[in-house]
């Protein structure tokens, strides 16, 4: 796999909100992001971990944190039965272990639960998955310290983070913002 440029964005919704991407949801790691989610592919997991080390990293660069906590999305249930694990968390967990043999403080936490399963989102646009994920997610306040990073395979509209952020939020637990493996053209890049 080639290496791409991380690609460094600005919420739609939330313009204070920083998202980075370890590559542009292009030919290539779009093939590798749905080999693995969606044909079995687990293999693929370790790669897309390193690459999701990549956007970590350029984002905690921002930061002043001695210690990241990294927070994946909520997967729905039927998907962690289905592929027989809990992808996002996969992710996090490789980024984690690729990050401490760096020298880097971090640790993979769970404070993000889904409250009710919104619709598929497919085909929406931002505004109407800004609706459907409204008050999806609730977040647990019992922290450990740290500089919380949101994490999540693919950013398109950004809808999905910004509920996050916002349930994170709500138990006064606002992240410095969110890393993910890929970013589609659908989010504007910061600059």
């Amino acid at each position: 796999m080639r290496a791409a440029l991380p690609v460094v964005m600005r919420g739609s919704a939330d313009p204070q909100l920083v998202v980075v991407a370890a590559g542009s949801y292009d030919a290539e790691l779009k093939a590798l992001l749905l080999a693995a989610k969606e044909r079995g592919g687990l293999g693929l997991v370790p790669v897309l971990g390193e690459r999701l080390a990549v956007a970590v990293t350029v984002l905690a660069a921002a930061g002043l944190a001695d210690r990241l906590l990294l927070a994946p999305m909520p997967s729905v249930p039927a998907r962690v039965a289905d592929r027989g694990l809990d992808f996002t968390a996969a992710l996090a967990n490789r980024a984690a272990a690729r990050l401490r043999r760096a020298g880097v403080s971090v640790e993979v936490v769970r404070p993000l639960r889904q409250l009710r399963r919104p619709a598929d989102q497919s085909g929406l646009g931002l505004a109407a998955r800004q609706a459907n994920l409204s008050g999806a997610f609730g977040a647990a306040a019992q922290l450990p310290a740290g500089e919380l990073i949101v994490v999540d395979d693919i950013v398109t509209t950004g809808a999905s983070i910004t509920e996050a952020v916002r349930a994170l939020a709500a138990v006064g637990r606002r992240p410095l913002g969110a890393a993910t493996v890929a970013a589609t053209r659908r989010i504007k890049a910061a600059g």
